[in-house]
């Protein structure tokens, strides 16, 4: 007799400590739990940062085909103003010579 009511509120201790216990209870959808809105909150945070870097992103890669355009003219009006130099040191060699007569 004592042993079937020690093993009546041994399986009632066990019963309810396994219904309390949080991995038995039933989950609720929409917690208002601190951790969760503190999640959320980062991870609005992070997808606007990566927003905002991506447009920058953008930006830099739209000012590095301007950089590599303005190189090209730089570069250009540079042989031009070699050439420019170059004729006209020509010239002044060919007046000279002219005049030397």
């Amino acid at each position: 007799m004592y042993i079937e009511v020690l093993i009546v509120l041994f399986l009632y201790i066990i019963i309810s400590y396994l219904s309390t216990h949080p991995t038995f209870r039933p989950l609720r959808e929409g917690n208002t739990n601190q951790e969760c809105s503190e999640a959320l909150k980062l991870s609005k945070k992070n997808a606007g940062n990566l927003s905002y870097v991506d447009d920058e992103l953008k930006r830099l890669d739209a000012l590095a085909k301007n950089m590599t355009t303005l190189d090209g003219k730089v570069e250009q009006n540079a042989h031009s103003l070699a050439s420019i130099s170059k004729r006209n040191e020509e010239k002044a060699k060919q007046l000279e010579s002219s005049v030397g007569m």
